[in-house]
């Protein structure tokens, strides 16, 4: 894993936050091509899988804007290129990998089910829903004892208020809310990445969390030589 894990100090919400986890949460930033001096959104962090080199893992206390909520019927897409399905699993442990479900569980309602319009996804350069899609088990969590088989809601990363795809380095934020599986790496053909090419509505109001999208490269380059003066 070609990743630096760098500790910033809590933003002014994430010294608030109030929920309990085992599990380091981080956010992944990677160094940004299109606005200089500055890591831009990447990804949430999950550590079985592999980084490219000049990526660095932020607490996620460090990022944490706010909770924003949404009205229904607000147009959203995915974050492109961060299609990857997490796994239920952390090899390292081989226990239940589920902070970030716990996390929405603690900031946020309606966790068990899909916040997105049931069953639905729509072009982007007309708005018309496009055929042939289901969500994961109808939108609502499937509970089963084997938790491996109980996952479907996920916490997936967004932009709002959009339905053009686009990076995450052309707004100021990122979120988080519950999709289904489907929703959220569905692949409408073998040319576009999973999870893109679509956008979606929310079926009712929702809150999110709301991540900063950008972090001074000099804030991250003095972190890094605090730990490596240890």
């Amino acid at each position: 894993m070609a990743i630096k894990l760098v500790n910033l100090p809590p933003t002014e919400f994430g010294a608030k936050l109030d929920f309990n986890s085992n599990e380091d949460l981080r956010v992944v930033y990677r160094p940004s091509e299109q606005v200089p001096d500055s890591y831009e959104f990447h990804d949430l962090w999950y550590p079985e899988q592999n980084y490219p080199d000049g990526y660095v893992a932020v607490p996620f206390e460090s990022v944490f804007d706010n909770i924003k909520e949404f009205p229904k019927d607000t147009e959203f897409v995915n974050v492109v290129n961060s299609t990857k399905d997490p796994k239920p699993i952390n090899p390292a442990t081989e226990e239940p990998y589920d902070s970030w479900r716990n996390l929405m569980k603690h900031k946020i309602t309606n966790f068990t089910t899909c916040c997105a319009v049931r069953n639905e996804i729509y072009n982007p350069t007309n708005g018309n829903k496009i055929g042939g899609f289901s969500c994961t088990n109808n939108g609502k969590e499937y509970y089963d004892q084997d938790f491996k088989k109980s996952i479907w809601m996920q916490g997936a990363h967004v932009l709002m208020n959009t339905r053009v795809l686009v990076t995450p380095s052309v707004t100021d934020y990122v979120y988080i809310l519950p999709l289904c599986v489907e929703h959220n790496i569905h692949k409408i053909n073998a040319s576009l990445h999973p999870g893109t090419g679509y956008f979606m509505r929310l079926e009712r109001k929702q809150k999110v969390i709301r991540l900063t999208g950008f972090i001074p490269r000099n804030t991250i380059q003095d972190a890094i030589m605090k730990e490596e003066l240890k």
